[in-house]
């Protein structure tokens, strides 16, 4: 597999509240071996960067809780692996003592 990375160009979007955590999320970026950030459409999955819960976008683009067994099994593998990702980057930062990673 060749490495995956963040497209470092995050695409803002229309503000919205993760389901759990309530933490207003206005940005996406995506993971893939390109680097290009690719707008979300609806019915895509993406995972909140406060409580690491996986969401999906809904047909106005709001965010509603989801799980991995939601996502479809093509999917699976990667977006476990990018929660996963993403979890252990803010602990290291955390332990690192750096502000928090996301505030509620």
């Amino acid at each position: 597999m060749k490495p995956m990375r963040m497209s470092q160009n995050p695409l803002r979007i229309v503000e919205s509240a993760c389901p759990k955590c309530f933490h207003r999320l206005d940005a996406v970026d995506s993971v893939g071996e390109g680097g290009e950030c690719i707008p979300p459409l609806p019915g895509d999955f993406t995972i909140c960067i406060a409580c690491f819960s996986v969401l999906r976008f809904d047909d106005n683009m709001h965010l509603l809780l989801s799980s991995l067994s939601e996502v479809p099994i093509e999917h699976r593998a990667l977006l476990a692996y990018i929660k996963m990702t993403v979890e252990e980057a803010a602990q290291a930062w955390n332990a690192k003592g750096g502000r928090p990673w996301a505030s509620h």
